[in-house]
């Protein structure tokens, strides 16, 4: 796929944890432009990730859409880690991740992206955010109903993740 992948100039935003994650995303991007007047995006908010997401979307099991037999995520992974990889080589200034989980599980494409993302001369800062949870681990919202995010490190968000337990 070679459509477009790039974000405005500070304004890509990388992001781990499933729907919960991708709905802050949405939170953070809306409050940058209303705040900051910064537009930002998601890989998903590109040309080239609306079209993946499309396709993806097609093929993904839904069981709302009485699709159960959809691709499972393993055979969705590869493609999603190539255009994951552009999205980062795009990347310039400025770059906000934001994540459910602090660490992120083992095989989280965010891993590689993080990597690419050091690597590209062009990005002049990472920052990390996590969604705060509770003392049960539920997600925190604020008084304007979006999920509180809170600045992390590097180091614990890419941390080795502790052993699943065994079932």
């Amino acid at each position: 796929m070679s459509h477009d992948v790039s974000s405005p100039h500070n304004g890509a935003v990388f992001w781990s944890g499933g729907d919960l994650a991708l709905a802050a995303v949405g939170q953070f991007n809306k409050q940058r432009l209303d705040e900051d007047k910064q537009p930002s995006t998601a890989l998903e908010g590109t040309v080239g990730g609306k079209l993946m997401m499309d396709a993806a979307g097609g093929i993904a099991p839904d069981e709302k859409k009485g699709k159960p037999n959809g691709a499972p995520w393993g055979e969705r992974y590869p493609a999603w880690r190539v255009i994951s990889q552009r999205y980062a080589r795009a990347a310039s200034g400025e770059v906000n991740v934001i994540v459910a989980d602090v660490p992120v599980g083992r095989g989280k494409i965010l891993r590689e992206e993080v990597k690419t993302l050091r690597a590209n001369k062009k990005v002049t800062t990472i920052n990390f955010l996590a969604i705060q949870k509770d003392d049960k681990g539920n997600p925190v919202k604020g008084a304007d109903g979006n999920f509180v995010l809170v600045p992390v490190t590097a180091k614990d968000v890419l941390a080795k993740p502790p052993k699943e337990a065994k079932k």
